[in-house]
């Protein structure tokens, strides 16, 4: 739940598919987007929560190609003042973790259409 009884706001709160404000704003394709998901990591938003499908904020805006943001994620990661190194490493390690999945769906599916 993202809106708690005292009106305060959670912004790393999920939806029934675990995804984030940030994940959902990483594939919405709105123009205003790349600025939103800007405004989610300013205000604390985490990088690091993976949704029901394993994918990070990161994977979502590469699965919908949203270059915007996927720059601003980038700016966001290398920037040590905002971003840790260890948060950094374990952003890599979602999206490398996803990617390997993905993979092994791949070969699931190509070898039960064989």
């Amino acid at each position: 739940n993202l809106l708690h009884e005292d009106g305060r706001v959670d912004i790393n709160g999920k939806n029934n598919y675990l995804e984030t404000p940030l994940h959902l704003c990483a594939g919405s394709g709105d123009k205003s987007a790349a600025k939103t998901a800007e405004l989610l990591l300013n205000f604390g938003a985490s990088m690091i929560i993976i949704d029901k499908w394993q994918r990070g904020p990161m994977d979502v805006s590469y699965d919908n190609a949203e270059n915007p943001i996927v720059k601003v994620f980038n700016n966001y990661l290398n920037d040590r003042n905002k971003c840790s190194q260890e948060i950094y490493n374990q952003v890599l390690e979602i999206t490398k973790n996803y990617k390997n999945e993905n993979k092994k769906i791949a070969e699931i599916n190509k070898s039960a259409a064989a």
